[in-house]
Formats: structure tokens, sequence, C-alpha cells
């Protein structure tokens, strides 16, 4: 596998798929492209494994910004009783 680092989690997935001949599902920061986000799916076949990636990366910023928002509002309602008593 050339490229693809032995002790990344991409790398353990492909000997996963390979030695237990079950598909195996990953999502992953790319360490080749800066803030790309691929869906990875493994499939074992009789000749090796086929795999397919899916350019994921703006379902994780708009899951980035969602856990933003809601930071913001835990801590908004957290300290209401504060602005209120104060």
């Amino acid at each position: 596998m050339t490229g693809v680092p032995p002790h990344s989690e991409l790398y353990q997935k492909f000997n996963q798929a390979h030695a237990t001949g079950q598909p195996v599902h990953l999502e992953a920061l790319s360490h080749i492209r800066p803030g790309f986000w691929a869906e990875i799916h493994i499939y074992p076949t009789d000749t090796g494994l086929e795999v397919y990636f899916s350019d994921i990366t703006n379902r994780k910023s708009a899951q980035q910004a969602l856990r933003r928002s809601k930071d913001l509002l835990d801590a908004i309602l957290n300290n209401t009783h504060m602005m209120i008593d104060g």
C-alpha cells in the first residue's frame, strides 16, 4: 500500500479487511490533502481489495459548525441563572 503510513488507521483497516474477509468502513481526514475528509469502504474480493472513497468534507464541516453552536448554546443556558440572579 504505497503512500499509506503503516501506523495509520487506514492501513490497519486494509489489513483487517484482508485478514477477516469482511468489508470495513471508516471516515478519515486525509494526510495528503489537508482539510479533506473521506468516507472509505474496503471490500475484500477474490483478487484483493476494492476501495471506494466519498468526499464528506462538507458534511464534516457542517457537523463541526453544529457542535460549536450547540456548545455555545449550552454555555449560555448554563450561565443564564448568573445573568438573572446577578
